[in-house]
């Protein structure tokens, strides 16, 4: 049995006459009657129903369900609610989620409660050639949501024609006919609009609208995300929430101080030791984070007999994190964080006095984005050049940092160039500034490592083991990063080749 359409009902008391016309036509059989609960999950940033997915659960099922009227379906029974993928018992369904969700926990999207009804519709020698089901739906998030009811046609072996009757008929009374699956309709009464929250600067601009303008709308955007995702922080829903904010609030640090001459310089001295201290306050927090969700990562560095022990150093860093999260909680309900951040909103909305805007507040966008791009991107070459086996850690993280400003630049006026070759030259910074993150996380990890070691070192059992885990830690990540190291050369001589450098002139080379 599969459905084949469905068909929403305006007037739920008019089912039972829709359903009686069929009685022209067919033997109608009223079937058995039951409750059901069902919530609809997805993650804050909608990783499902990117992919044209939902996660369906009814008391103890789970199934991961196509939206449109594929007959995709993964289905898996449960004994306990679900908010993350480890949750799950090992099967296909844990797997295929692992590879969409990752450390994103699960939200309900839609609760409803529902009434279904089963009909039977049978042929006039008594065959069964398909069933009907009607489900009358109660929200329970969406208070401000109407009820609503449908009716599925489910066609069995060998009955298509009749089915296909069913549906013509149903739709000579005037119903309305799904046009995707029942899931993407109940999926209609969340309070969030399905699909639409997104990290990606999505900010349509124009060649000559002034720069102050332009940089305004986009840090009202990046404001909105950091917004979106401070309760999901202060909640402790996942750690993905603090990575967005974070993100979001490094990106306009990033357009103060590279989108140069927006507005005076005390102006912008201001908001950028702001936005500074902001994002300070989360550095251990996410520092933590980072360690924890590498796991099992760093226990795959390790011999298999030290293994075992590495829970201890875990457990601790643990707790620590606890800790972390819960000063980190704190400010961010404090007036010092709220200041700061509705400073920074009324400064972004206001209109600007002459005294506050700055030598380029009023050059087209277009020129002052091919400006910074252009010199950004050259001085990526120029330090990458100096680069030679001997150049410390330092150095190596600072022209990372450079990479970042760039993508970031680059993400800002993205709408202001051809799609196709933004596309291929971001994902060109990209492969570079993926080399350097990992170099920079090596290097990161050691001296933490080192730090921790020394800070938590005495002569007990536990702390000897947790020395030698961490000594082959350190041991491995260094043979790791000294095996990058050795391969910048090769990955900066691709960067810098002749043919993207033409493309950089091409596109932002005033």
């Amino acid at each position: 049995m599969y459905t084949i359409a469905g068909f929403q009902v305006n007037d739920a008391q008019t089912i039972d006459q829709h359903v009686n016309q069929l009685k022209k036509y067919f033997i109608i059989r009223g079937g058995e009657e039951r409750q059901e609960t069902w919530k609809l999950s997805d993650t804050f940033d909608w990783r499902l129903y990117n992919r044209n997915l939902i996660l369906k659960r009814i008391h103890h099922h789970l199934a991961l369900v196509s939206l449109d009227n594929s007959k995709f379906d993964i289905r898996q029974s449960i004994q306990k609610d679900i908010r993350y993928v480890w949750d799950l018992p090992d099967g296909k369904l844990k797997q295929q989620l692992w590879s969409i969700l990752e450390e994103r926990a699960l939200l309900d999207i839609v609760v409803d409660d529902v009434r279904v009804k089963t009909i039977v519709v049978l042929n006039e020698l008594g065959k069964t050639v398909t069933r009907l089901s009607i489900h009358r739906f109660q929200p329970k998030m969406n208070i401000t949501a109407l009820p609503e009811s449908y009716i599925l046609v489910h066609a069995l072996q060998g009955y298509k024609d009749e089915s296909d009757q069913i549906v013509d008929q149903l739709k000579t009374q005037g119903l309305h006919q799904l046009t995707s699956s029942l899931y993407a309709y109940r999926l209609r009464n969340s309070d969030r609009e399905p699909g639409l929250y997104s990290t990606k600067v999505n900010v349509s601009l124009s060649d000559d609208l002034p720069s102050v303008e332009a940089m305004r709308r986009i840090f009202q955007f990046l404001l909105q995300i950091m917004k979106e995702n401070k309760q999901g922080i202060i909640e402790d829903i996942d750690t993905e929430f603090l990575h967005d904010f974070r993100v979001s609030l490094r990106r306009t640090r990033a357009g103060l101080s590279q989108v140069k001459g927006l507005y005076n310089d005390p102006l912008t001295r201001h908001f950028k030791d702001q936005l500074k201290k902001l994002q300070q306050l989360s550095n251990r927090l996410r520092d933590l984070d980072v360690y924890l969700l590498s796991k099992k990562e760093f226990a795959r560095m390790l011999v298999p007999d030290l293994r075992p022990y590495i829970d201890h150093l875990f457990g601790r860093l643990t707790a620590e994190r606890e800790a972390e999260y819960q000063r980190v909680m704190h400010l961010l309900q404090s007036d010092e964080y709220q200041n700061i951040l509705t400073t920074w909103e009324q400064f972004v909305n206001k209109e600007y006095t002459v005294e506050e805007l700055g030598i380029n507040a009023g050059k087209p966008c277009k020129t002052l984005a091919m400006e910074r791009i252009y010199k950004s991107y050259r001085k990526i070459i120029k330090m990458g050049k100096r680069i030679t086996d001997d150049t410390p850690d330092a150095d190596i993280h600072q022209l990372r940092i450079d990479c970042k400003k760039l993508r970031y630049l680059m993400e800002f006026f993205y709408s202001l160039f051809p799609q196709k070759e933004m596309n291929a030259l971001s994902k060109h910074v990209k492969k570079l500034q993926d080399y350097l993150g990992k170099y920079n996380d090596y290097s990161v990890q050691q001296t933490f490592l080192k730090k921790y070691l020394d800070e938590h070192h005495d002569r007990s059992k536990t702390s000897y083991y947790t020395a030698a885990i961490i000594g082959g830690l350190l041991e491995h990540l260094y043979h790791e990063q000294k095996t990058l190291r050795s391969a910048f050369h090769s990955i900066f001589r691709d960067f810098s080749d002749k043919s993207y450098q033409k493309q950089f002139n091409r596109l932002f080379k005033l």
